[in-house]
């Protein structure tokens, strides 16, 4: 990723493509959900992903713009798609929409609302 920060609506943008993309059951397992995200990051610019997606949806759970647009550092995306892709995949049986991504993702958010706390519950989650 060239950018050092991204906004919550712009990383909810990358997980939604990352999940259009991994459309075969056996191949929806985190290390794929992790590899297609990093993929995307380092190809896809952060200016063009929401015009990939309905950002209605984002709206309708990070209502106030101070949600939405709060900055991640880059390097914590993957930590927050690994326990999003890590719970989805687990509890809804490896099929779910884009707008369990986006309700999944504000439960995570408000959980682990720092960057070293999401780092901490899943650095055993990422092993490569």
């Amino acid at each position: 990723m060239n950018k050092s920060e991204c906004s919550i609506e712009k990383m909810i943008g990358y997980f939604i493509e990352t999940s259009r993309n991994i459309t075969e059951l056996k191949n929806k397992t985190l290390i794929n959900y992790i590899t297609e995200l990093i993929k995307l990051l380092n190809n896809v610019p952060q200016e063009t992903i929401c015009n990939r997606i309905n950002t209605l949806l984002i709206d309708r759970y990070f209502k106030l713009p101070e949600e939405k647009y709060r900055k991640i550092q880059s390097n914590y995306i993957v930590n927050y798609a690994a326990k999003i892709f890590f719970d989805l995949l687990n509890y809804q049986n490896k099929e779910f929409t884009e707008e369990d991504i986006i309700y999944k993702t504000k439960l995570i958010m408000d959980k682990y609302p720092k960057e070293d706390m999401i780092y901490k519950a899943t650095k055993d989650l990422i092993h490569f």
